[in-house]
């Protein structure tokens, strides 16, 4: 089987990260997949996983579409698709969907299949184009299949884009587990106790993700456990951290909050604190 996966970008986050286990993973059950990504500019120093992927014998297309007002995409898409013949082609977020929409206007005898990863019309600053999501909702309903990544979001997916339930399935993002090393977690470990206990978090920083209400909640932790710490990691591609640091500043809690900024070694980052 090939599987021709399209993405928007594949600088590391979620989504990236998940596609690149995905395509791992099905390359080790003997199917063939390629990535087609539409941008290489990020904002925010996040890394480029396309070494990565290359290193997995992923073979990756990058059709050089930076604009989301772009209109090559789908032509660029339909090119990378017409040289060959691939019997699923996979998109992952709105852009890389409507590119594959078009393709599959285009060509009514391609597969497609489509991941939901967010309710992408939420009142958040996740998508700037979230005020098309209800005028692009048939586009979706296009597609062969429809994954989402929770049950909430397939229910998001029935009522705010009208897809049929039959097509829209859940199913939740796998994660590659390593063997775990010593952690304070583990019954038999031998640990020096903490002097801090330690909270963290690991994700972009962005209004979305909630950093805010995780660092007001620390007031009400700090006065029962007042030798508390949060710890919080991720990159900053749109400038959310310095909210973040005024917040933190407003309310005077700058000894035991920490914005750690992009970490590399997760497993450090999660062997290093207690409750995450």
């Amino acid at each position: 089987m090939h599987v021709l996966q399209v993405t928007n970008t594949l600088h590391k986050g979620g989504t990236e990260t998940h596609l690149l286990d995905l395509t791992k993973g099905l390359k080790d059950l003997g199917v063939t997949c390629e990535v087609a990504f539409l941008r290489s500019v990020v904002a925010g120093g996040s890394p480029d996983l396309r070494e990565a992927f290359e290193a997995a014998g992923i073979r990756t297309h990058y059709l050089a579409c930076e604009s989301p007002y772009d209109l090559r995409a789908p032509v660029r898409l339909r090119r990378l698709l017409a040289a060959r013949h691939w019997d699923i082609l996979h998109s992952h977020l709105p852009r890389s969907d409507a590119a594959a929409a078009v393709c599959r206007l285009l060509d009514s005898r391609q597969t497609w299949i489509a991941t939901l990863h967010h309710p992408y019309d939420s009142d958040d600053d996740a998508y700037a184009g979230r005020r098309w999501v209800r005028p692009m909702a048939p586009m979706w309903r296009l597609a062969d299949g429809v994954i989402a990544v929770s049950e909430s979001l397939r229910q998001w997916g029935i009522t705010r884009l009208g897809l049929s339930p039959a097509r829209v399935r859940t199913i939740v993002h796998g994660i590659e587990v390593g063997a775990p090393g010593p952690s304070s977690m583990s019954p038999t470990a031998s640990v020096a106790p903490r002097l801090r206990y330690r909270i963290g978090a690991i994700g972009r920083y962005e209004r979305r993700k909630g950093h805010d209400t995780l660092i007001r909640s620390m007031i009400t932790i700090l006065k029962h456990f007042p030798d508390a710490e949060l710890r919080l990691a991720g990159h900053d591609p749109w400038g959310y951290g310095a909210v973040l640091k005024r917040l933190i500043d407003d309310l005077g809690v700058q000894g035991q909050v920490r914005l750690v900024g992009y970490v590399s070694d997760k497993d450090t980052f999660f062997a290093d604190i207690d409750v995450f």
